[in-house]
């Protein structure tokens, strides 16, 4: 399909800038992950940035909406403690400077819900998000790490190994256990009620 009919098919808002190579490709993802390469004027390098890009699930980026030179020593405090409490985790992330860069502060202040804005409606960093799902601001961080909950809050799934992720697993094992007693107990009762008839 050419670039014109994907644009028809599919409008730009809907795509995700993936890259443009050295040779002019540009190539996009829309939702969905269907690959779209524009000015391909080389089928060699299209097929390879098509296997790179087709090969390689999409992650989520976290998103930190930060102020570089913020003058409130409480801010720089509480976005370092996000930035390094993530890095500890090793956690994907992109710092999104506000202070330098209008369009993020824009971006930041459009997407953050109405009913998590302060009274003056400006949200101050650090904001997160995940992708364009707003995840909170320090406080609910601070909330989700006291509860060992980062990476619910984050909107990931705990790595392997780690404890968030043995006490899921726990949990759906006990759930499990509580099905079958359950299921267990029901069959009894279906036998004893045959019994009496």
């Amino acid at each position: 399909m050419k670039p014109e009919a994907w644009r028809q098919k599919y409008p730009p808002a809907a795509w995700v800038y993936v890259c443009v190579c050295v040779c002019g490709i540009s190539a996009f993802l829309r939702p969905g992950c269907d690959l779209i390469i524009e000015e391909a004027d080389c089928s060699f390098k299209t097929n390879l940035v098509a296997s790179i890009l087709s090969n390689k699930p999409r992650k989520m980026v976290i998103k930190v909406f930060l102020a570089t030179s913020s003058g409130s020593t409480a801010i720089k405090k509480k976005q370092q403690d996000v930035v390094g409490f993530l890095e500890a985790l090793k956690v994907d992330y992109a710092e999104l400077d506000i202070a330098c860069n209008e369009q993020n502060r824009m971006w930041m202040r459009q997407n953050v819900p109405e009913e998590k804005k302060p009274a003056n409606g400006i949200p101050l960093p650090p904001q997160i998000f995940n992708e364009d799902s707003y995840c909170g601001d320090y406080d609910t961080f601070f909330d989700a790490k006291e509860d060992n909950s980062v990476f619910a809050f984050l909107g990931l799934a705990p790595p392997p190994g780690s404890k968030q992720a043995q006490e899921e697993e726990e949990e759906e094992e006990q759930e499990e256990e509580e099905l079958q007693q359950l299921e267990e107990e029901e069959e009894e009762e279906a036998e004893e009620e045959e019994e009496v008839e």
